[in-house]
C-alpha cells in the first residue's frame, strides 16, 4: 500500500509560488506541524503532503470524495485540485498534494460525548459510501484477510513455543485458534457478500488521531491519501482496538463504541461475529513481541518476561469482551 513520505525539510519560495499559481491561493506563512508542512492561506489552512501515491492511484479517492459530497457528507477533509486540472504538483520525481487541514482537537475517546460523535461520524461515512460506482469495468475485490490470519497464526505458534506454556499462553492460543476458525467459516463469506452488495469503501486508518472535534466531528484523510474497497468492520476494529488497548479492554467503553456506531448504522449479526473474531486474535501482543525480539534484545530475560506477562495479563479481558459479542 502506498505510504506518505516525510514532509519536506524546507520549502523554497519558488515552490510556494508554484503552489499559489496552481491552486489560486495566497500563502501568508508556512509552518511544520507534527512533521507536516502546513500552509496558512487566504482560503484557510492546508497541509502540503509529499506522497508516494500516484495521480492514477489517487483517482479512486477523489471520485470517492465526490461521491460523499453528493451524499451530503462533508465531514472528511478533502484533497484540493489545482487549476491546471492535475491532481497535484510534480517536482523532483515526487508528487505533492494540497490537503484541507482540520481545526479543533483530536477526539478524546475516553470522553463519552466525543466518543459518540466520532463513532456516529464513522458510521455516517460508511453509510454515505454505499453504491459507489468507480468504473464500469472495476473488478470488485477485497483484501484476503484469511491469508493474513493463517500466516500470523503460524508466527504465533512459533512465538509461544519459544516461550514455554503458561496459562496466559494457552488462553491466547485458544483465542487465536477460535478467531481463525471463525474467519475460515461461512461468516466471513457472508460479510463479504454483504459488503459487495453495499458497494462502498472504507477509510483504512481509523485511529483516534484521525478524528477531529470542532463544531462537529471530522475525519482526516488516511496518511496514504487512499480510500479503498474493504470490509467496513476493518475500520471499526481498527478504532476499537486502539481505544481498548488504551483503556486496558474496558468492556463498558468497548460496548459504548459499538452502540454509538449503531445509532447511525446497524451492523449485521455476521459483522458483529467477525468483529469478535478479529478481536480474539492477539495482534498487539505479536507486534510487541516482534519489536522486543529486536529492539530490546539487550534486556535481561527477567525484564522481558515481565513485559510479556504484563501484555498477557490483558488477554483475559480482551477475550472475554470478544466472546460476549459472540453470545
Amino acid at each position: 500500500m502506498p505510504s506518505r513520505l516525510a514532509a519536506p525539510k524546507s520549502i523554497s519560495s519558488a515552490f510556494i509560488r508554484t503552489v499559489e499559481q496552481s491552486y489560486g491561493v495566497i500563502v501568508h506563512w508556512v509552518e511544520t506541524v507534527n512533521h507536516t508542512v502546513r500552509l496558512h492561506t487566504d482560503r484557510g489552512q492546508y497541509e502540503l503532503v509529499s506522497s508516494a501515491v500516484s495521480p492514477e492511484q489517487l483517482s479512486f479517492t477523489l471520485a470517492a470524495l465526490n461521491h460523499l459530497q453528493r451524499q451530503d457528507f462533508h465531514q472528511l477533509l478533502k484533497v484540493s485540485i489545482p487549476k491546471t486540472g492535475e491532481y497535484g504538483i510534480s517536482q523532483d520525481g515526487q508528487w505533492f498534494y494540497l490537503v484541507q487541514a482540520g481545526g479543533g482537537h483530536e477526539a478524546n475517546f475516553l470522553h463519552a460525548g466525543e466518543r459518540e460523535q466520532a463513532m456516529k461520524t464513522l458510521a455516517a461515512f460508511h453509510q454515505c459510501s454505499k453504491e459507489f460506482y468507480f468504473e464500469y469495468n472495476e473488478q470488485l475485490q477485497f483484501p484476503e484477510w484469511r491469508t493474513a490470519f493463517l500466516a500470523d497464526l503460524e508466527k504465533l505458534s512459533i512465538l509461544l513455543a519459544e516461550r514455554g506454556q503458561t496459562r496466559a499462553d494457552t488462553l491466547i492460543w485458544e483465542g487465536a485458534q477460535k478467531a481463525v476458525e471463525g474467519v475460515l467459516s461461512s461468516t466471513y463469506d457472508r460479510v463479504q457478500e454483504q459488503e459487495a452488495a453495499r458497494l462502498g469503501f472504507i477509510h483504512g486508518e481509523t485511529r483516534a488521531a484521525n478524528f477531529l472535534i470542532e463544531d462537529q466531528s471530522y475525519l482526516k484523510l488516511p496518511a496514504t491519501l487512499t480510500l479503498r474497497r474493504d470490509l467496513r468492520v476493518y475500520d471499526i476494529v481498527c478504532c476499537l482496538q486502539g481505544v481498548m488497548q488504551q483503556t486496558k479492554w474496558d468492556a463498558d467503553i468497548g460496548s459504548s463504541l459499538l452502540r454509538s456506531y449503531e445509532m447511525q448504522a446497524s451492523l449485521s449479526k455476521e459483522e458483529k461475529q467477525l468483529i469478535a473474531y478479529w478481536i480474539l486474535f492477539p495482534w498487539a501482543l505479536m507486534e510487541e513481541s516482534v519489536q522486543r525480539s529486536s529492539a530490546e534484545a539487550a534486556l535481561s530475560e527477567e525484564r522481558l518476561e515481565y513485559r510479556m506477562a504484563r501484555e498477557c495479563a490483558l488477554a483475559g479481558r480482551r477475550i472475554q469482551f470478544a466472546n460476549a459479542l459472540l453470545e
